[in-house]
């Protein structure tokens, strides 16, 4: 039987660059769709609101990540 290789972890810098480019896109892509809609619709609520959904999804994938990843001594 064969046994898996271990895959190789992003140092703690690079880490932290892929989780603001992560963090960044996802707050620009809700945030667009939210002026698109209050535009399409003649509303005022939904950017703040897609804006504030994008900011939980990306937490939420990080948080997710991080945990995921997470032995007792710290990220693996």
């Amino acid at each position: 039987m064969k046994q898996k290789k271990p895959r190789r972890q992003l140092s703690s810098g690079l880490r932290l660059i892929v989780f603001s480019i992560i963090m960044g896109t996802t707050l620009v892509i809700f945030n667009w769709a939210g002026q698109w809609l209050d535009v399409e619709y003649d509303k005022e609520y939904w950017e703040i609101t897609l804006t504030i959904i994008g900011f939980v999804v990306a937490l939420g994938f990080i948080t997710s990540y991080t945990i995921k990843n997470t032995d007792d001594h710290g990220l693996k």
